[in-house]
C-alpha cells in the first residue's frame, strides 16, 4: 500500500505539533513496510491508495478524490471544540445541523468544512475527546472514526521520572487560549507552587523587581501576535532563552 499525506500550511510558516505529528506518523508507518509519500500538488503522475489528510481538507477536494476513486483519510484537531461543556457540544451540533438543513446559501455550506467529516472516507483522531466531538457536533457514525492516541519520542520514554521535589512549574508550548494556560495555572497555585512575577507595563515594557506569587513559567514557543490577540496582560518575553515569566493572562 502507497500512502499520500497531504496538508496545506507549509512547515516553514506554521511549525509546531501538526507537523511533528506528521513527521512522526510517517516514520512509524516507514518502519512497518508502509510506503509513504508527502503529495505532490505539481506532479499529475503520482501514484497512491490513498492519502491521508492533516486538518480539514475541503468538500471540494474529497469530491475529486471521490471522482478519481481515491479514499481520503482525515485527521482533525479539535483542540478549542474539545474543551466545551457536553451543552455546548450538544448546542452547537443543533446549530450545524439547522444551518446545513437550509433550503439557500449552498455556495457559502460548501465552502466550510463541517460536512468533510461525513464525507471523507474515515477519521483518524487522536483522543476520545475528539470522537466525541465528531459524534456529537457532526454526526459523524462511530464505525468511520478511529483512534491513534498520541505517542512520546523516544527521549521522553527513556527519561524516567524526575525529581518533583521543585518549587515552579514548566508548561513549554504556544501561550494561546486552547492550551488552557490560565487553567493549568489555577490548579498549580492550589497546589501552592510559587515562583517570582515580574509585571508588564501598559507600555510592554517589564518591571525590573520581582514580587508576589505566579503560577507557573511557560517556556518555549512564544508567538506575540497570539499574545497581542488575546491580549496577554501579563508576560515579559527574554530573546536569549525564550523563556517568558508570566502571570495569570486575561483572554478577552
Amino acid at each position: 500500500m502507497k500512502v499520500l499525506f497531504d496538508h496545506h500550511d507549509p512547515f516553514i510558516l506554521a511549525h509546531g505539533g501538526t507537523q511533528i505529528q506528521i513527521e512522526q506518523t510517517k516514520n512509524a508507518l516507514a518502519s512497518l513496510g508502509v510506503e509513504v509519500e508527502f503529495l505532490r500538488w505539481w506532479d499529475d503522475k503520482q501514484q497512491g491508495d490513498l492519502i491521508h489528510f492533516y486538518i480539514n481538507a475541503s468538500n471540494t477536494y474529497l469530491q475529486r478524490a471521490r471522482t478519481m476513486k481515491l479514499p481520503v483519510v482525515l485527521t482533525s484537531l479539535f483542540t478549542d471544540t474539545c474543551n466545551r461543556s457536553d451543552a455546548r457540544l450538544a448546542c452547537q451540533g443543533w446549530l450545524t445541523r439547522m444551518i446545513l438543513a437550509m433550503p439557500f446559501g449552498e455556495g457559502v455550506k460548501q465552502q466550510l468544512t463541517w460536512r468533510s467529516y461525513n464525507n471523507c472516507t474515515h477519521n483518524v483522531v487522536g483522543l476520545e475527546a475528539e470522537r466525541h466531538v465528531l459524534q456529537t457536533v457532526y454526526r459523524v457514525p462511530s464505525n468511520r472514526i478511529s483512534i491513534v492516541p498520541y505517542g512520546l519520542s523516544e527521549g521522553y520514554l527513556q527519561a524516567g521520572h524526575g525529581r518533583r521535589n521543585e518549587s515552579h512549574l514548566i508548561c513549554t508550548g504556544i501561550i494561546t487560549q486552547r492550551k488552557n494556560c490560565v487553567e493549568l495555572a489555577e490548579m498549580a497555585h492550589a497546589a501552592q507552587t510559587p515562583i517570582p512575577r515580574k509585571k508588564r507595563r501598559a507600555s510592554g515594557k517589564a518591571k525590573g523587581s520581582c514580587h508576589g506569587q505566579v503560577y507557573m513559567v511557560l517556556v518555549a514557543l512564544y508567538d506575540p501576535t497570539v499574545a497581542v490577540r488575546h491580549r496577554l496582560l501579563y508576560g515579559v518575553h527574554h530573546p536569549p532563552g525564550d523563556l517568558i515569566l508570566a502571570g495569570r493572562p486575561a483572554f478577552r
